[in-house]
């Protein structure tokens, strides 16, 4: 019961201690010049750009949504424009990586029960250490998508399609591979045994296609020019 009354409590000291040690470790990387790759500032230039009204990268040399489907950077703008600095974006994705413990945590008092197990769950998810390493490593708009990812599965075992929806067409904004795992959430629902699943199902892998289609048909071939094809 004590663990039914104070769980969300935890869950949130849980999150908030995660958020502000991997935020702080971002900013010491950043401070100390130990992000050596390029895709930090390929994706601080890309925001900052949009601010200005061009979706050109010099670090690149070619538009960026030429590259890959990034469409979620655009939703971070205006974020970037209230805190202009690099660690900004290191600091968004610890808190969105973070935030996937709440669909953990739903998931597994909706699945296994109350009592200790959820908070465990919901530990287990941010001790892992991939997420970390992936918390660190640079920045990655598909990144972003894990949380979204969670709170569609989790919504969907809740029984919330349009939640569910919701969640995942978010998701797929962050790049165009993350249709790969939403085709496989697709081919998920489909083998369930529950009322609607041929709907469900359909919509998930109607989303995925739509966001190949927008990504492969429209974004590359008109903003590359030649130079990615990713496609091949």
């Amino acid at each position: 019961r004590a663990c039914e009354r104070h769980g969300p409590v935890l869950l949130a000291a849980m999150i908030a201690l995660w958020t502000v040690v991997f935020s702080l470790h971002a900013w010491l990387k950043f401070r100390y010049y130990l992000y050596s790759d390029i895709d930090l500032p390929l994706f601080v230039q890309a925001v900052d750009g949009l601010l200005h009204g061009t979706l050109y990268s010099s670090i690149r040399g070619l538009y960026w949504l030429g590259d890959h489907s990034s469409l979620n950077l655009f939703l971070l703008a205006p974020l970037s424009a209230v805190a202009r600095h690099p660690v900004t974006l290191p600091v968004v994705q610890s808190v969105a990586v973070a935030l996937g413990a709440i669909p953990v945590f739903a998931l597994a008092r909706r699945e296994v029960g109350g009592g200790l197990v959820p908070i465990a769950c919901a530990a287990l998810y941010l001790l892992y250490p991939a997420l970390g390493y992936t918390a660190l490593y640079e920045f990655h708009p598909e990144v972003l998508c894990t949380s979204a990812l969670l709170a569609a599965f989790a919504c969907h075992r809740a029984g919330r399609t349009g939640w569910m929806l919701v969640w995942t067409a978010l998701a797929l904004l962050g790049k165009e591979d993350i249709a790969l795992p939403v085709l496989a959430f697709a081919l998920y629902a489909l083998l369930e045994r529950r009322p609607g699943r041929l709907r469900t199902a359909g919509s998930l892998a109607a989303l995925a296609f739509l966001s190949l289609v927008i990504s492969f048909a429209w974004l590359k071939p008109v903003f590359s020019a030649g130079e990615v094809n990713y496609g091949a």
